[in-house]
């Protein structure tokens, strides 16, 4: 997407680059969890939920990032969809139980 070199360069430096610009800390988005590698190592990744990935790719200032906008903007429709029925469907089963 950003025809870099060295992708852990990279994540380092749009790191502090969207700290310093837009005051968010890609650590609050980004959770590392402990994935395993070709290598059979686990290494400590940075990942993060639909909507995470969502920030993150708005933050990289390039046109090749577009197309993975619009592929993910449906996807993050579909979510809150999903969150809303189940939601839902949480405050019906709360108003049917019997105290």
């Amino acid at each position: 997407m950003t025809d870099s070199a060295d992708a852990r360069d990279y994540w380092y430096r749009m790191k502090i680059r969207v700290k310093n610009d837009d005051g968010i800390e890609l650590s609050t988005i980004c959770r590392q969890l402990k994935l395993e590698s070709v290598d059979g190592k686990k290494y400590e990744t940075d990942c993060a939920n639909t909507e995470g990935i969502f920030r993150v790719i708005q933050s990289i200032p390039s046109p090749k990032a577009e197309p993975f906008k619009r592929w993910l903007v449906p996807r993050l429709v579909m979510n809150e969809l999903k969150k809303s029925k189940i939601q839902s469907w949480q405050q019906k089963e709360r108003g049917h139980c019997i105290n």
